[in-house]
């Protein structure tokens, strides 16, 4: 606009960015009437995006989702896979407030057929004790989160991953959407 090019020069680009969900909450209201001068829009999550879109009528700015995972080699040769599957499980410390006792029956049938479950889990301590204590076997084991420049060999060292969501509940519960989730393992899965 001619307001933005007196305002910030005819050559600077706007861009807004947000990686994170719940803590800019007054950063999101102050720029919602700035939202007409943004030459680009960046945000993580494709949902909050299509939100963001409904709320803010005057962003007319190109938008773009990005990732935070690295894309795999595309020389990346892998081994043929030998022994019991080993599987990623990922959810936040948010999954221990839902059905614990539906995860953990869920969680037991997987190592009683063989197969090892290791769930890299954020959140604290306490977090990750009280995913402890929702199965003892052998083959299940929380970790703590993973560092991103650790997480390519994470990942390769699964044959699958599995995240648990509210789809794998009872009750649907649309706060789930709104955690920082787009920043956990489980998005790259």
């Amino acid at each position: 606009s001619l307001v933005h090019r007196l305002v910030f020069g005819w050559r600077t680009k706007v861009a807004a960015y947000f990686a994170d969900y719940d803590g800019h909450r007054r950063y999101m209201r102050a720029l919602k009437p700035l939202a007409g001068v943004f030459d680009a829009y960046i945000d993580v999550c494709d949902q909050r995006l299509a939100r963001r879109l409904a709320d803010w009528p005057g962003l007319r700015a190109p938008t773009f989702v990005i990732r935070h995972a690295t894309p795999r080699r595309p020389d990346a040769v892998l081994a043929p896979h030998a022994g019991p599957a080993r599987i990623l499980f990922t959810g936040s410390y948010f999954v221990l407030g839902l059905d614990r006792s539906r995860l953990s029956r869920f969680l037991s049938r997987l190592c009683d057929r063989g197969l090892t479950v290791d769930w890299y889990l954020p959140g604290t301590d306490d977090d990750r004790a009280t995913a402890r204590g929702l199965l003892s076997h052998p083959l299940f084991t929380v970790h703590e989160p993973v560092d991103k420049a650790r997480l390519q060999a994470i990942l390769d060292d699964h044959d699958v991953g599995l995240h648990w969501a509210p789809m794998a509940e009872r009750d649907y519960y649309p706060v789930y959407f709104t955690s920082p989730a787009s920043n956990k393992i489980g998005e790259y899965i």
